[in-house]
C-alpha cells in the first residue's frame, strides 16, 4: 500500500538580502569603492559611525569592518589595509656645493628611478627632480626626490696682519660680517678676534643655509731691524770678543782692518764676532775699523754700517 502527502503552498515571497561587493585588501592611500547591491535604504557604517547612504561608497583606505545596514539585515566586510611601501618617503633636501647625499632605501622593495636607474642606493650631488617608483608584492607608490645645491659662501681673502711686540702687545683683528657666522678654529665664535702670538689662524664662513667655506688669518710678528755695535773691547777682559748685537737680521757681514786699511778678518754669518786675532796671532792693541752689512727680516732692507773700534790689551 502506497500513501501520498500532498502540500499546498499558496504564497511565495522573495525577501532580497543586503550584499556588500568590494575588495578586502588595499594599500594604504588607496582609494577603495563598495557597491550594494540592495534597492531599499540602506547605510554605510565604518567605527561604529554612519559614513554613506548612496548606492557607491568611495574612501581612502583605513584598515576594519566596513557595514553594510538594511532594513532586511546587514552584511560585512574586514579591509585589511598593507603598509609596505608607504615605508619609503619622499626625499627633499639642500646640499652645500661640494657635499653628497646618500639616498638608502630598504632593499626589499624594487625601484625605478625616472632616469631609469633601478638602484636602492643613489649618490645625489647635484640638484635633481624626479620621480621614483617603489613596487612591494602587493603595492606600488610613487616618492618624490627634490635636492637643491645652493652655493658656499665665497672664500675669503687670505688675511695678513703684522705687530711687534716691542711695540704693541696683540694686533685685533675684524672680519666683515655680511650676516655670515664666523667659526675659530679653536672653537670661538664671532667676526672679531685678538691675536697676540704669530702663526695661521683658520676659521669657517657659515651662512643662513649652513654651507660654510674656509679662511685663514696669518699673523706675523715683525720688527724692525735693531742693532748696538761695542766701540772697544778687551780680549783678556771682561768682552773678550768685539760683537754686534743684532735683532731681526740677515745676511750680515763683519769685516775687520787694520789702521792702514789691511783686512785682518771677514765674516758672514748670523752672528759674527772678532777674537781681536789675525791669523792666529793676537793683534796689537790700538784703533781698528769694520764694517757691518745687514739686511732687515722684513722688508730686506739692506744696511751699511762702519766705524772704529778699540782693541785693548
Amino acid at each position: 500500500t502506497t500513501i501520498f502527502s500532498y502540500y499546498f503552498i499558496d504564497d511565495v515571497s522573495l525577501v532580497e538580502i543586503p550584499c556588500l561587493v568590494g575588495q578586502d585588501t588595499a594599500c594604504l592611500g588607496d582609494r577603495v569603492t563598495y557597491a550594494s547591491t540592495f534597492n531599499g535604504p540602506f547605510e554605510w557604517w565604518y567605527n561604529g559611525a554612519l559614513v554613506g547612504t548612496d548606492s557607491l561608497y568611495t574612501f581612502t583606505a583605513q584598515e576594519g569592518w566596513y557595514y553594510l545596514k538594511t532594513p532586511q539585515g546587514e552584511d560585512s566586510l574586514w579591509l585589511t589595509v598593507l603598509d609596505d611601501v608607504h615605508q619609503v618617503a619622499d626625499v627633499e633636501d639642500t646640499l652645500c656645493m661640494g657635499d653628497t647625499l646618500d639616498v638608502l632605501f630598504p632593499e626589499q622593495y624594487n625601484y625605478v628611478w625616472q632616469d631609469g636607474s633601478r638602484e636602492h642606493h643613489q649618490k645625489i650631488k647635484t640638484t635633481t627632480r624626479q620621480l621614483v617608483e617603489v613596487h612591494s608584492e602587493h603595492c606600488s607608490d610613487t616618492i618624490q626626490i627634490a635636492v637643491t645645491v645652493v652655493s658656499n659662501p665665497p672664500v675669503p681673502q687670505p688675511q695678513e696682519h703684522r705687530f711687534c711686540k716691542d711695540s704693541i702687545a696683540y694686533v685685533e683683528v675684524t672680519l666683515t660680517a655680511n650676516g655670515y657666522e664666523y667659526v675659530w678654529e679653536d672653537g670661538e665664535r664671532g667676526n672679531e678676534k685678538v691675536f697676540d702670538q704669530a702663526g695661521a689662524y683658520r676659521y669657517e664662513v657659515i651662512d643662513a643655509q649652513e654651507c660654510s667655506s674656509e679662511g685663514v688669518v696669518r699673523i706675523r710678528e715683525v720688527c724692525p731691524v735693531k742693532y748696538y755695535i761695542p766701540n772697544a773691547f778687551a780680549p783678556e777682559g771682561l768682552n773678550k770678543v768685539f760683537k754686534p748685537h743684532l735683532k731681526n737680521a740677515k745676511e750680515v757681514r763683519l769685516s775687520i782692518y787694520s789702521k792702514w786699511g789691511e783686512l785682518i778678518y771677514d765674516e758672514a754669518s748670523d752672528a759674527p764676532s772678532w777674537d781681536g786675532t789675525y791669523q792666529g796671532n793676537p793683534s796689537a792693541a790700538g784703533v781698528y775699523f769694520y764694517t757691518l752689512t745687514l739686511m732687515d727680516e722684513d722688508t730686506e732692507e739692506r744696511h751699511h754700517l762702519r766705524g772704529t773700534l778699540h782693541l785693548l790689551r
